[in-house]
């Protein structure tokens, strides 16, 4: 980094350890472009040559400034958040320079505590080892929480303890799944719902979480204990209370329904369809693109899975719809057309739902709006037609597929050009959302 790089960053720290602590937010916001990687390698060589000079109050008045900025940072909706939690955990590993255990013991694990949070969010690194260190930071952080002296700080690192085992990646899968049902399982001797409505309902819907994905013990009655978990959830995440847990509680039990060995298979189908179709009234393509792309391409996937094309077009629809808007939210070329890339077997399933449901339009329609030369050979080369389709029937889909071949040129002269997309690369797999992207962070 060059002088005047290093000068920026000064004076930018200056900022924010001498405004009071309502403004950092606005500061970083203005200085989005200094929020990098060397902006926190910068403020560990400024912390090095000055918190040494300090005296202990003024040393201590640092640290609790850094652990509040960790935290103004953490939150932040711009800039880049790999870079964001680099600046977090340097803010961090400052202040523990200061925070002993010895003298400030609280202080000191909520520093953990919070270290713990920033590696399990980490992009930075190795995936699993970032797991490991928080792993080992929330364990650091229960030394000082203990259920007599901090008990809903305990409950809370319990939590969160499960989270990080439940997504563990070294050591045994089953043994890290029953370590983490036995953390949340502790979490509730403290989380109970008269005392703690929300975090019971949270932790509920985590050992749900947990319980959907075992190993050990019986398939389907890990299943309906998931189903239980959720449904407990829903008595507090009511849609008029929680409406965004409320949905995103909906999508998983319709994922558990589906996945139900027990009881009626078709009850279990119309559960399901019915748990993702109450979560996409919320999850809607303008206003949580993402979490409505997740739930209309499992619901779409359900459909057409099942044959059940009506229900497969209509998940299917909602999903492309928030492709679309998140497309409109970008300005990058390229992303626009990675995003499509990314979903395009969302358009070639709708598709071919559509030709099975004798909806040519709607075929048609797809093709174009994927602006995909793929998609447009698929349609036009294959031989996919309803199955009871007619001689005729498939005759007049012979003729629509000559049309869009004659449109062929000039979509490949459109789609040479990218064109914009948004941050949607968290979407996932084409298939069911795993139920771990919906558990909660206490």
């Amino acid at each position: 980094m060059n002088q005047p790089r290093r000068q920026a960053y000064l004076t930018l720290i200056e900022s924010l350890l001498t405004c009071p602590s309502e403004e950092q937010t606005a500061i970083l916001q203005a200085n989005l472009e200094l929020l990098d990687d060397d902006f926190a390698q910068y403020l560990r060589e400024w912390a090095t040559e000055t918190l040494p000079n300090l005296d202990a109050g003024n040393a201590e008045t640092r640290a609790n400034i850094l652990y509040n900025l960790d935290i103004k940072i953490s939150s932040l909706q711009q800039g880049s958040r790999r870079s964001n939690i680099e600046i977090g955990i340097a803010c961090l590993d400052i202040g523990l320079t200061i925070f002993t255990r010895e003298a400030y013991s609280e202080d000191w694990a909520n520093f953990h505590n919070s270290l713990a949070s920033a590696y399990y969010s980490r992009i930075k690194g190795d995936r699993g080892d970032n797991l490991e260190r928080a792993i080992v930071f929330y364990e650091a952080a229960l030394q000082v929480y203990t259920r007599p002296a901090f008990p809903q700080d305990w409950a809370m690192t319990q939590n969160n303890l499960a989270l990080a085992y439940s997504d563990r990646i070294k050591g045994d899968r089953g043994d890290n799944l029953e370590r983490a049902i036995v953390f949340y399982e502790a979490a509730l001797q403290v989380y109970t719902r008269p005392a703690f409505p929300e975090y019971w309902a949270g932790t509920q819907n985590n050992l749900a979480a947990a319980y959907s994905q075992r190993i050990k013990g019986d398939r389907g009655e890990n299943i309906e204990r998931a189903i239980a978990f959720y449904e407990a959830a829903l008595q507090v995440y009511t849609r008029q209370a929680f409406p965004q847990d409320w949905a995103t509680t909906q999508n998983n039990l319709a994922i558990a329904y589906y996945s139900r060995i027990k009881g009626d298979r078709g009850d279990n189908l119309e559960r399901a369809i019915k748990c993702h179709k109450a979560a996409l009234e919320f999850r809607t393509p303008t206003t949580l693109p993402l979490d409505c792309l997740q739930t209309g391409r499992n619901l779409g996937n359900l459909g057409f899975a099942e044959s059940v094309w009506e229900t497969a077009i209509f998940g299917y629809e909602k999903a492309i719809e928030a492709v679309e808007q998140s497309r409109e939210w970008v300005t990058s070329d390229k992303r626009k057309r990675e995003l499509i890339e990314e979903n395009l077997n969302i358009y070639e399933k709708m598709m071919q739902s559509c030709i099975n449901h004798q909806q040519y339009h709607k075929a048609i329609q797809t093709v174009e709006r994927s602006k995909s030369r793929y998609l447009v050979e698929l349609f036009t080369n294959s031989e996919i037609y309803p199955k009871t389709a007619t001689e005729s029937e498939k005759q007049q889909l012979r003729n629509l597929r000559r049309q869009i071949a004659a449109a062929q040129q000039s979509l490949e002269i459109e789609t040479s050009t990218p064109t914009p997309t948004p941050p949607l690369s968290k979407g996932g797999p084409a298939g069911w959302i795993n139920c771990r992207e919906a558990k909660s962070r206490l």
